[in-house]
């Protein structure tokens, strides 16, 4: 009984800790995220190997394509980021496209990044009826702003894990501490 128990906790303790880490889904300034020269009108794109520098207005947009990406079974995503200079605070827009060009559409504002690098969490605003979750291709964020200049830095683009999945980590280690506390004599 006991072996029993110690096997189902540390299978559900492998199988949680496979899932509570955000998944990166793109670092902007390496070649995982390919900019749309076509598409993109930031005046300045500057690509390095740790970021993406941008530097526009707060309606421009940026285009680029990833490696299919997988992101059924994540709720909340983090694009990491900064603006230098003024900050318009204006929303912006990020999308995420499938193959068929299906999207998911998420919003923030500039004001939520600060001039260091900043994890801002994309909220959730609509999705197309036949967005494939398990085929994203490429991504788009547009500045809904009035044209006012930003300098903006993005540095990465994050899956983040369900509560249910840190309930689910929790609940394991629980049952890992009373289970060998049970154990000693």
């Amino acid at each position: 009984m006991k072996i029993k128990l110690t096997l189902i906790a540390a299978v559900s303790l492998l199988t949680c800790n496979t899932f509570t880490y955000g998944a990166v889904i793109t670092d902007f300034g390496t070649s995982s995220f390919t900019v749309d020269a076509i598409n993109t009108d930031f005046s300045t794109v500057n690509q390095s190997g740790s970021d993406i520098g941008l530097i526009g207005t707060d309606s421009s947009i940026l285009v680029g394509t990833i490696s299919g990406f997988d992101i059924s079974g994540f709720s909340s995503f983090e694009l990491t980021g900064a603006v230098t200079g003024t900050n318009p605070n204006s929303q912006f827009i990020f999308e995420f496209y499938d193959s068929g060009l299906n999207k998911s559409t998420y919003t923030a504002f500039t004001s939520s990044f600060g001039v260091t690098a900043t994890a801002v969490v994309l909220n959730f605003s609509s999705s197309d009826v036949g967005f494939n979750p398990n085929d994203v291709i490429a991504l788009q964020y547009s500045g809904a702003g009035s044209g006012s200049a930003i300098n903006l830095n993005l540095s990465k683009l994050e899956a983040v894990p369900e509560p249910a999945t840190w309930a689910l980590l929790a609940g394991s280690l629980t049952t890992i501490v009373v289970l060998r506390r049970r154990r000693r004599p």
